[in-house]
């Protein structure tokens, strides 16, 4: 990320870069390369809450192996699908 992170949101920037899956690790750090700091604290919530889920949990509803439940099924999910990996923007 370019910009300085705020130490309120330092704990979860790193966690969304460190999740042990580097497949996660890519995408989850990429919501928060690109989105964390234009995050409005209801989304920072909601992504805050989706971090907190199991690896094995995210992994599968993002190979479409488990539908998303409903309560992560909202824009903090849409950042994540949006990730592209044909762009080599996506991987700060």
């Amino acid at each position: 990320m370019q910009s300085i992170i705020p130490d309120n949101l330092k704990p979860l920037y790193v966690r969304a870069k460190r999740r042990g899956l580097i497949e996660l690790d890519l995408l989850l750090g990429y919501v928060a390369d690109k989105y964390l700091l234009t995050m409005n604290e209801a989304q920072v919530e909601r992504f805050k809450t989706l971090l907190s889920q199991e690896d094995s949990h995210i992994f599968k509803w993002v190979m479409g192996k488990e539908p998303i439940p409903k309560e992560f099924d909202n824009d903090i999910w849409e950042m994540v699908k949006s990730f592209d990996s044909t762009d080599e923007k996506s991987f700060h």
